[in-house]
């Protein structure tokens, strides 16, 4: 997606639990990302239908953290179609 601000976010979504949606994610959103290198995306969204649990909030911020990646996860409510808050 691009934004007002000119900036590209990518967006994976999947469908199992939190921690498979971000192992199933992780290389496509990373080969989205880099493989061609024709925009600067400035946010990588991996977006789940499951609520994350505390191992699996601290597993994305070490990944921001070591790797200096922008990753983020969601989850959509399927019950109150609203999309949380990023992890």
């Amino acid at each position: 997606a691009l934004t007002i601000n000119d900036e590209w976010h990518y967006y994976e979504i999947k469908t199992s639990t939190a921690r498979l949606c971000i192992r199933e994610a992780l290389g496509q959103i990373l080969e989205y990302t880099h493989y061609n290198c024709q925009q600067h995306v400035t946010n990588l969204f991996i977006i789940g239908q499951y609520k994350p649990s505390d191992r699996e909030i601290n597993y994305i911020s070490l990944l921001r953290q070591l790797y200096n990646l922008p990753i983020y996860y969601q989850w959509y409510d399927l019950s109150t179609h609203t999309l949380s808050n990023c992890y």
